[in-house]
């Protein structure tokens, strides 16, 4: 239940930016069972045990030097994307993209992905404070996209729900480069990446951010997609596919 004085997106927001601040920021272990409710479940490349045990084991598994900066924040209604920069998970920096879904004010389900430095998002964009001319609900098109283009394979479809000269961008895991795909020209899903299901979907302003379940390289894959519309069309899709051991 959301407090009274707070819609329900602003309250999931604030508990989901002070958790992250004591989880992630200053790696506080003991902050897991302040935060998580009794039943969370982690779907974490990290972590995926349930209960608060889960984000414990996630700020355990975090190597020395790690540095989490967010620097972005979507919110709508129960479920908040986080994404930051990383450092120490890797040679180089990399951006991580948290889902959360948070249910009577705790942090009730976490989803991460990782990939290249700006892959999905524009660095400088702060709490989903986008500008934004006046247009359509961006929502309709990206459900009708995933439906019909990523899940279905529709792909003629897609000219009608996006721009003329929309850029496609995906993170290859399997190889470690981008894939930018060429309307017309190129295949708009990886040859690596399936769609199957869509999981969950925040829509804040222009921005459009979805979680599938799919297959990357033959195995259980969730699917990140950020999407940008303008005018009821899609101008830009970016996506990130990540590998999980088991169905979650």
């Amino acid at each position: 239940m959301c407090h009274p004085l707070a819609t329900c997106d602003q309250s999931a927001r604030h508990v989901v930016q002070r958790a992250v601040q004591a989880l992630f920021v200053r790696r506080d272990r003991q902050a897991a069972h302040r935060f998580a409710g009794p039943d969370f479940r982690g779907h974490s490349s990290l972590s995926r045990s349930t209960g608060p045990e889960a984000l414990t084991e996630l700020v355990e598994a975090l190597p020395p030097g790690f540095r989490y900066l967010p620097h972005r924040t979507l919110s709508q209604d129960d479920l908040v994307l986080v994404e930051a920069t990383c450092h120490g998970l890797a040679e180089q920096p990399v951006t991580s993209y948290d889902l959360f879904r948070v249910a009577e004010g705790r942090l009730a389900e976490h989803w991460d992905a990782y990939g290249p430095v700006g892959l999905l998002g524009t660095a400088g964009r702060t709490d989903g404070r986008i500008p934004s001319p006046p247009g359509a609900d961006p929502t309709p098109a990206v459900l009708q996209f995933i439906g019909n283009v990523l899940i279905g394979g529709r792909h003629s479809e897609a000219a009608s729900l996006t721009a003329p000269d929309v850029r496609y961008h995906r993170y290859d895991p399997v190889r470690g480069r981008e894939h930018a795909a060429v309307p017309g020209r190129d295949p708009l899903v990886h040859p690596s990446v399936r769609y199957r299901r869509l999981l969950r979907c925040v829509a804040q302003r222009d921005t459009v951010f979805s979680l599938c379940r799919g297959e990357v390289d033959g195995a259980d894959g969730l699917l990140f997609d950020l999407f940008t519309v303008s005018g009821g069309r899609i101008q830009e899709h970016r996506g990130l596919a990540a590998r999980t051991e088991r169905p979650s």
